[in-house]
């Protein structure tokens, strides 16, 4: 039996614990020692962690557009349409989007929080079984939710323009919002609004925008080059971009102009 990958949740969540594993057996030395450690945690882990869940869930957006918009045209949309060079693009894409800069700013909430953690176990007089409870449960479970969807959704809406890049006829790309009470929009205190960006319409090199934060985004989760945008437009989003062919006055798709050879 083939074995079953661990789902983005589970590999975020090893990514955090990973990182926290040294601090708990600094800690069995000396506090002071756990403190020192803290300020020696590697963002490695969560860079990889990171690159692991888009090298997944990259092709599966590129797929899901590729076959959903060759649908919609009334195509067929037949297998092997995909480049071998795949990798690089999603290595490319993610030296775009600054893999090291995410990894480097979820490191930083991990110490922050561990030092804070240290310091009220020692404050309370907790056992090194106490701290390493806290340092494994609840906080780094949450967090490892957050970080999976945030990174996921980035993954699949960037494979979903990459699906794009694939057809050969013409498409304008619409803005698709989640209709849950938690979508960004439905709260007037929200800083964000993608609840009424739904059904957005936009060319496909064109960025969407979001009225209430004034954010540019290439597709959900992916915000544009020299947006004013931040975490509050991507973070934990739910929303998806998909592709409408284009129609010439005759009712033909419009294709694309060929590439020189």
């Amino acid at each position: 039996m083939a074995k079953r990958r661990p789902s983005a949740t589970r590999i975020a969540y090893l990514a955090l614990i990973e990182q926290v594993e040294p601090i708990i057996e600094a800690y069995k030395t000396s506090p002071a020692a756990a403190q020192v450690q803290v300020y020696l945690i590697s963002p490695e882990p969560v860079r990889k962690a990171i690159a692991e869940i888009h090298r997944y869930h990259f092709p599966q957006g590129a797929e899901q557009t590729y076959r959903e918009t060759m649908a919609k045209a009334g195509l067929k949309a037949g297998f092997g349409v995909f480049s071998a060079d795949w990798l690089k693009f999603i290595k490319d894409f993610l030296g775009d989007n600054l893999l090291d800069t995410i990894a480097n700013q979820i490191t930083t909430t991990t110490r922050n929080w561990v030092a804070e953690q240290i310091f009220q176990v020692t404050e309370r007089g907790d056992s090194l079984d106490d701290l390493a409870r806290i340092l494994r449960g609840r906080f780094p479970r949450m967090r490892s939710i957050r970080i999976a969807r945030t990174e996921t959704i980035r993954a699949r809406n960037a494979g979903h323009l990459k699906g794009y890049d694939e057809l050969v006829f013409e498409a304008t790309k619409v803005w698709n919002s989640a209709q849950q009470p938690r979508t960004r929009g439905s709260e007037k205190s929200d800083k964000s609004d993608h609840l009424h960006m739904n059904q957005q319409e936009k060319e496909v090199h064109e960025p969407f925008l979001d009225s209430r934060s004034g954010a540019t985004l290439d597709a959900p989760g992916n915000l544009s080059e020299g947006s004013s945008g931040g975490d509050a437009d991507v973070v934990s989003c739910r929303c998806r971009v998909t592709f409408d062919p284009e129609r010439g006055p005759d009712g033909r798709l419009i294709m694309k102009p060929k590439t020189p050879q």
